[in-house]
């Protein structure tokens, strides 16, 4: 075992440091290579410029040489100037002193000694010494004339013009080929070269075909004819290579067989004249070769430094990789270590202490296979004791039962007794299907949800799995494992619960709303009320009205069936049937709604032996998106003592609700509502505040809830309203300690979405909870009670207290208020506001109320004469105008 070790530590090792070593060893020939790169560029740019230098210091050499010969032909030149001067004044005296016409002219003698004559008349047209004359000089000499006397040079040439024959026009001017000047130049460069001892200047006379003064091949005052050919041949080339117009050139040339290539480069300087300057070939290629040699060297010392260094990394790697080596060997060396532990005590590998994710992977894959042979060596005893390990991990989230052939449980976990509320004594030997409904526990596998029945008989719901495996007595042995899910069931139930009628049953506002909202399958929606059922909660009590709407409802679901419509409950006495567009038509439905009026007017609703003969009134419109229409239209009908009204028909009539809606609508979203606070007060002078909501039309005026609140039930705002109002007094109350109240109504209640945003709020607003009390009217109280009485108590678990508003409006029904144990009720303000008449029954409720331990508030307080009654009376505390005005959150 230890030389696997050393073998796989060393193997790590030389895999490391070889991919490390051709790696370094990549990066040192991209660098040599990028050496010789730059070092073939370098000699490149410095080698141009070597020879730019080069040339440029012989055209500075011909240069110095050429201004040292016209610095001596300038004086000669003018010198002699004086001479051909009187030559001419004799030639002309001899010539043309007697000539008085242009004709005359011509006769005159164009050759003279030592020069030729040219005469031009005023259009510069030549009259003599042009015939025979090149066409050069007849392009050169035009150009002079009319420039007065003087001396003029151009190429080998030296003019002298003088103007004569004024009254003809004419010019005479003299010209000579200097071959004098040029034989003093040619003399003086040559004594410029010998005093110099420069061996690489020449010089050419190209008229005379004559090569001057040339040391460095020996050859003085010769013919270029009676050199050799190839001698003949170079000069030939030389003097062909001298550009037309900078009168200058480089040659390259092997001038003589036992001579190395000469750089020359040569330059006409007029008169027939070149000097040349030439170098050897060799000398600039040593010179180029030294530069070679010094880059060479740099790029030497470069790559030497650079070699250095990589062996240094690579040594440096090499230790740590020493050192890498040394460290997986001890880690090796621990893990097998442990490995030999768990083999001589039989126990897992720990891997609480392992510094590697693959050693941790590896002794769990170790593990798993001695906890397979320690399962495989185990009897069945141990197997027992097995699950039960596995069931004590799972004890805390599952119900887990292990049944016999029988069904009988031999075991459960301790959850399993604490959920179901059974001892272990009491569950141990219990039949499965005692407490769970199934009928087979047989099967191999199965899967679902089971209802169970706990010791104290509440119902629990669970999702179980069970699978039954043979075993070797041919007995069947069963496991199952239960998880809780009651509280989602329970959570599901409400939901469903919020979603409809407590009542009837039925399908409630809430779930008409949003079973139509923004839908266009239902042609028509109906909403309908029972007229002047009120009379028969007065006359008969809240029992008997309950049974005449229950009545009321299985009769209409009696009469709709098989029809395709769907029957909702709204709230009060109010019902509501939509229908699909593919079974039915607006005008259809109006038809079939006056068949449900005569049904219920000619067959009384029998409860209790008494007949009670029922009127309903519908109102119906094809926009089944908003609730609000058919709810206008009913209004309508009821306000015209009509049966039944049509929206589509009554729009013009209802255009005013219409345009309120869109006022509403508009101020929630131009965050145009606007919450007011109003103090109550009590004996003690403490204030709790009730919020208020207000609306501000476009114009700034304020609209009270009276005039929007009904019309924004009907068309599906109300909600939105809702949670302004909780949204601002949350914000508002959260900044400070007062007490608050907001007012909700059953439409709130019923509405998951205004109740699950007021919980949220209370949850994130922990102090908030025990300083606020939700007002509650009576009537909605009575009329929904199972549902109030739910949200009451979802409410208390925040701390929150609760009045009923508007109490003795209808019913002063203590019976209620005894059950939901309310903090406050709030007298309705028609008692309130005829105190003097209804001072017996107001004392009545605030006596009963102080029996039962509940406080007493008044409204609507307008003066000091109702005030000081109240208070004779005992009232807890009063609301209204005399103590405060509503005002603004912010004031």
């Amino acid at each position: 075992m230890s030389n696997s070790k050393r073998e796989f530590a060393n193997f790590i090792f030389v895999s490391i440091v070889a991919i490390f070593v051709v790696f370094v060893v990549m990066l040192e020939s991209f660098y040599i290579s990028h050496q010789y790169y730059v070092f073939n560029q370098t000699f490149q740019v410095q080698k141009d410029m070597f020879l730019a230098n080069r040339q440029q210091f012989l055209k500075d050499d011909v240069k110095n040489f050429e201004l040292s010969a016209k610095d001596f032909i300038l004086p000669l030149k003018y010198h002699k100037d004086e001479d051909l001067r009187q030559k001419l004044a004799k030639a002309i005296a001899k010539n043309i002193s007697n000539i008085k016409t242009k004709d005359e002219l011509k006769s005159v003698n164009s050759y003279q000694k030592g020069y030729r004559l040219y005469i031009y008349d005023a259009d510069k047209t030549p009259i003599i010494g042009s015939r025979n004359s090149s066409k050069h000089i007849n392009e050169i000499l035009p150009q002079y004339i009319m420039t007065g006397n003087d001396i003029y040079e151009h190429d080998n040439y030296v003019f002298y013009i003088v103007t004569y024959l004024n009254n003809l026009g004419v010019y005479v001017i003299y010209q000579e080929t200097d071959t004098h000047i040029a034989n003093k130049t040619k003399e003086r460069l040559a004594l410029i070269m010998r005093e110099q001892k420069h061996t690489n200047l020449f010089l050419i006379d190209k008229k005379e075909d004559i090569l001057i003064n040339s040391n460095f091949l020996k050859l003085q005052n010769q013919k270029i004819s009676a050199l050799s050919s190839g001698i003949q041949d170079v000069y030939r080339s030389m003097l062909a290579n001298i550009n037309h117009v900078s009168k200058d050139g480089f040659y390259t040339q092997n001038i003589t067989s036992d001579t190395d290539n000469t750089f020359i480069y040569a330059k006409d300087i007029g008169n027939s004249l070149v000097i040349g300057v030439s170098t050897s070939q060799n000398e600039i290629t040593q010179t180029i070769n030294i530069i070679k040699d010094r880059l060479k060297e740099d790029m030497s010392k470069n790559i030497s430094v650079s070699v250095f260094i990589t062996v240094l990394l690579i040594a440096l790697f090499v230790v740590a990789g020493l050192g890498l080596k040394y460290k997986i060997k001890q880690i090796i060396r621990f893990f097998l270590k442990r490995i030999n532990d768990a083999k001589n005590k039989s126990t897992y590998i720990s891997t609480s202490n392992t510094s590697f994710k693959e050693f941790h992977e590896l002794s769990d894959i170790i593990n798993e296979l001695i906890e397979s042979k320690i399962y495989h060596q185990t009897n069945s005893a141990k197997a027992n004791n097995e699950l039960n390990s596995l069931i004590s991990l799972l004890d805390t989230i599952t119900m887990i039962f292990r049944l016999d052939n029988d069904g009988k449980i031999i075991t459960a976990n301790n959850n399993a007794c604490k959920i179901l509320k059974y001892t272990r004594t009491e569950i141990i030997g219990m039949n499965f299907k005692d407490i769970f409904t199934i009928s087979d526990i047989n099967s191999c596998l199965w899967q679902g949800l089971l209802k169970a029945t706990k010791k104290d008989g509440k119902a629990c719901y669970t999702k179980t799995s069970i699978q039954s495996k043979p075993q070797a007595d041919e007995s069947i042995e069963t496991l199952v494992i239960s998880y809780d899910i009651t509280s989602y069931v329970t959570q599901k139930e409400r939901l469903d619960d919020l979603m409809s009628d407590a009542l009837t049953k039925l399908p409630n506002q809430q779930a008409l709303i949003i079973k139509t909202k923004e839908s266009q399958q239902y042609s028509f929606m109906a909403n309908f009320d029972i007229l002047k059922f009120k009379y028969i909660n007065e006359c008969y009590g809240i029992n008997i009205s309950n049974k005449v709407l229950i009545a009321i409802a299985d009769r209409l679901k009696s009469i709709i069936n098989g029809k395709n419509l769907e029957l909702f409950k709204l709230n009060n006495d109010g019902f509501a049937l939509i229908g699909l567009k593919k079974f039915w038509s607006l005008y259809g439905f109006v038809d079939f709604a006056k068949i449900i009026i005569d049904n219920f007017n000619n067959m009384p609703i029998m409860i209790d032996d008494n007949e009670f003969y029922i009127e309903l009134v519908f109102g119906i419109s094809s926009d089944t998106s908003h609730f609000m229409t058919a709810q206008l239209a009913k209004d309508y009908a009821k306000a015209n003592n009509q049966n039944i009204a049509i929206f589509d028909e009554q729009k013009q009539n209802l255009q005013n609700a219409i345009k309120l809606t869109h006022e509403i609508k508009k101020a929630i979203q131009d965050n145009r509502t606007i919450v007011h606070k109003q103090a109550v007060i009590d004996r003690q002078n403490n204030k709790v505040y009730e919020c208020l909501i207000r609306i501000l039309d476009e114009n700034g005026t304020t609209m009270l809830p009276a005039e929007f609140l009904q019309i924004a039930k009907h068309s599906n705002l109300y909600t939105d309203l809702s949670k302004i109002v909780i949204q601002k007094a949350f914000e508002y109350f959260g900044k400070n300690n007062d007490e608050f109240s907001i007012n909700l109504d059953i439409d709130d209640i019923s509405s998951p979405d205004v109740t699950q945003y007021l919980k949220q709020n209370l949850q994130n607003n922990e102090n908030l909870g025990k300083r606020l009390t939700v007002e509650i009217s009576e009537i909605q109280l009575v009329q929904n009670y199972e549902k109030v009485y739910d949200f009451i108590q979802e409410l208390r678990l925040f701390g929150c207290k609760i009045a009923i508003d508007n109490f003795g409006e209808k019913y002063s029904n203590f019976k209620y208020l005894t059950r939901i144990k309310a903090d406050f009720i709030k007298i309705d303000s028609s008692l309130i506001a005829n105190i003097h008449k209804n001072k017996v029954v107001v004392e009545a409720i605030i006596d009963f109320a102080k029996r039962i331990g509940v406080k007493t508030i008044a409204k609507y307080v307008h003066s000091d004469e109702i005030a000081q009654i109240l208070k004779a009376t005992k009232i807890d505390a009063m609301q209204g105008y005399l103590y405060d005005v509503p005002k603004p959150l912010s004031e």
